[in-house]
């Protein structure tokens, strides 16, 4: 799935009329800047969990592979979308492992 994902969007890119894939990298960036927030401790992850957790899960299947291979392209800087895919990385380890909170509140005075 994700190989289709990155042959459509490499078809976007490559299109004349690119404001479809205009429209998806702002969608990404979005992701990109909450990233930033989430990495510097401007905002908790648990908060942006709650709320976008799913578009997260999303974006990493469909953005990933594409943004690896569009990295190692020429005139593209390195780092692209790195606050995104860091976010992408934290909310598949916390979806992975979750932590559950009434184990914290039960047994607190053992932590």
């Amino acid at each position: 799935m994700r190989a289709e994902f990155q042959k459509k969007l490499a078809a976007l890119r490559d299109q004349t009329d690119n404001k479809t894939f205009l429209q998806f990298t702002a969608y990404v960036g979005f992701f990109e800047i909450l990233g930033m927030y989430v990495k510097n401790g401007y905002i908790p992850l648990r908060d942006v969990l709650q709320i976008y957790k799913g578009p997260i899960l999303t974006i990493d299947i469909v953005w990933r592979d594409f943004i690896k291979t569009w990295e190692k392209q020429a005139q593209v800087p390195s780092g692209l979308l790195e606050h995104a895919i860091f976010l992408m990385d934290a909310t598949r380890t916390k979806s992975d492992h979750p932590i559950f909170y009434w184990t914290i509140y039960r047994f607190r005075r053992y932590f």
